[in-house]
């Protein structure tokens, strides 16, 4: 079942009132439903003597990832799709903090690879440290009819983005002159791989004048992708999330803490190598701001090394059906999703089948497999 994207081009609700109706309360209209035109339904106030004052246009648009209001109309962009390296020795990340959507998934040799999706990426900056990609993030990308941005890529990857055409920006490809090598980094000591970045403001400008992509949706996209989003996620008759334990493999796991005073969640990355825990917390490199989300989901899924591949590279089943959790304000419910086609956007549901409606704000997906136990407290 696809969902609208609940508040897409909504209209912040306007209210009249009658000059002569001093004792009746006004009604505010809800800002979520919109009308057939977009525009939210406005109370009417009218009296013989007394019509109805003129309303004052409020517009509010909305970004389909995060049901939020936007200053402007960015709800039909294709979004950006990047490639983070979530290596120890890599972080921090640099522009992590503004993705409005974050896919982490493993990759060989239990290393995991975020990828993190930006419906509007015009003001994010510096971008990276930024890494290969694998066939189930090309999926992933496709299915939010993005633009995929990633360091070359396996060549089962190559062989996805072929079927799919989907737009990309690669560092050995199309695109390749708008990364660079921090130098910073370089003369920190980082190895070569956990150098490469790129700069918003030239990617758009090969975007806007070398790639010819369409920089929007298809019509008829927005009706059939997407979540709904409500300003209170708490899922009803949860259970007590304040801490969310998602080990992806031996060597990554992800602990999701719920921050009471301000209703979101801060993540922490654990990592063991040669028998020692490294504890780091999940910040921007930019601006040492804590990466935050509202909205917590764990799809468990069947995850396999490939059989023959001399890497140990990885078959994660995106298409089809099974469980998972789902974390908002402090508490979690199990889960269904399913995904009809590779094409299509993740459904979730209560166990009993009903739709589940997202909080407003960020949401971090986690794709494990069905042999990782999840730990709340």
């Amino acid at each position: 079942m696809k969902q609208l994207f609940c508040l897409l081009l909504a209209v912040a609700a306007v209210l009249s009132l009658s000059a002569c109706q001093k004792n009746e309360k006004a009604e505010s209209a809800s800002s979520v439903v919109p009308d057939e035109s977009g525009a939210a339904a406005m109370s009417e106030a009218s009296s013989e003597t007394s019509p109805a004052l003129e309303p004052e246009a409020a517009v509010a648009f909305i970004n389909p990832l995060t049901g939020e209001a936007t200053e402007t109309d960015i709800s039909n962009n294709r979004p950006y799709a990047v490639m983070l390296n979530s290596l120890r020795k890599a972080m921090p990340q640099s522009g992590n903090a503004q993705a409005d959507l974050y896919y982490e998934v493993p990759e060989e040799g239990g290393i995991t690879r975020i990828m993190a999706i930006y419906q509007d990426i015009t003001d994010v900056g510096k971008l990276g440290s930024i890494r290969s990609t694998r066939p189930y993030f090309v999926y992933l990308a496709y299915a939010l009819d993005s633009i995929l941005i990633h360091a070359g890529g396996s060549s089962a990857a190559y062989d996805v983005l072929d079927q799919t055409a989907l737009y990309e920006v690669d560092s050995m490809g199309a695109g390749s002159e708008v990364f660079y090598r921090d130098q910073t980094r370089l003369n920190a000591g980082y190895a070569t791989e956990h150098t490469l970045y790129l700069d918003t403001s030239t990617l758009l400008d090969w975007i806007n004048t070398s790639s010819g992509y369409d920089l929007s949706h298809d019509e008829g996209y927005l009706a059939a992708h997407g979540h709904t989003f409500v300003e209170d996620g708490t899922p009803e008759g949860g259970t007590s999330a304040a801490t969310v334990t998602v080990p992806f493999s031996g060597y990554k796991t992800d602990i999701f803490t719920y921050q009471e005073d301000t209703g979101l969640y801060t993540i922490t990355d654990v990592y063991t190598e040669s028998g020692t825990r490294y504890t780091l917390d999940y910040v921007d490199e930019q601006t040492g701001e804590a990466i935050t989300v509202t909205n917590v989901i764990v799809i468990q899924t069947a995850i396999s090394e490939i059989a023959g591949d001399a890497y140990g590279r990885l078959d994660v089943t995106l298409v089809g059906s099974g469980q998972g959790y789902y974390a908002c304000n402090g508490q979690y419910i199990p889960i269904l999703w399913s995904k009809d086609s590779y094409s299509d956007s993740f459904t979730f549901t209560t166990t009993q089948g009903e739709e589940i409606s997202l909080g407003v704000g960020k949401t971090y997906i986690s794709i494990v497999s069905t042999e990782r136990e999840i730990a709340f407290t």
